[in-house]
């Protein structure tokens, strides 16, 4: 296996080292002479210069919370519709839960969804401006991608900050 195909793409990478600036990886982005990009060791002593780095599925799961905690405010999705959380009597919080899955229907189009699920049900904290939920769901090519996308999306709801 390439090292291209267990770390996140150059345009992913460079999402993710904006939203964890700083972030050291294994593995870097880098171009050599004639301009063409390339995946080494972060370590790697080249004349070639560095772009960005570039994160595994591990480096990205240990920065993802395994739960959110959701409370009455939080929303889940039912068959037609998005519902408030409701708790039965005398509880008012509970988690979510990181959960990974392969999804391959088409053989050629092998694809990773990653979610936070409260009772099976993928969860949401805010809505859009046109009124559509903002679903704790993402999708990708390799299970890298989906987990970046996540991280990704749980920065956009400021769930996740990251601190050096």
């Amino acid at each position: 296996m390439k090292i291209e195909q267990i770390v996140t793409s150059f345009e992913t990478s460079k999402l993710l080292n904006k939203v964890i600036p700083g972030k050291k990886s294994l593995f870097s982005y880098f171009k050599n002479e004639s301009g063409r990009l390339f995946v080494g060791e972060t370590t790697l002593k080249i004349d070639s210069q560095f772009e960005c780095y570039s994160y595994t599925f591990s480096e990205l799961l240990n920065l993802l919370p395994g739960t959110l905690e959701v409370t009455e405010e939080t929303y889940s999705a039912s068959i037609r519709s998005y519902e408030k959380i409701v708790f039965p009597e005398g509880r008012d919080y509970s988690f979510a839960r990181l959960e990974l899955l392969k999804v391959d229907e088409d053989p050629n189009a092998i694809e990773y969804v990653v979610s936070y699920t409260y009772e099976g049900k993928v969860i949401a904290f805010s809505q859009n401006q046109k009124g559509q939920y903002n679903n704790l769901i993402r999708f990708g090519t390799t299970e890298t991608e989906a987990m970046a996308a996540m991280l990704l999306a749980l920065t956009e709801e400021e769930i996740f900050i990251f601190k050096l």
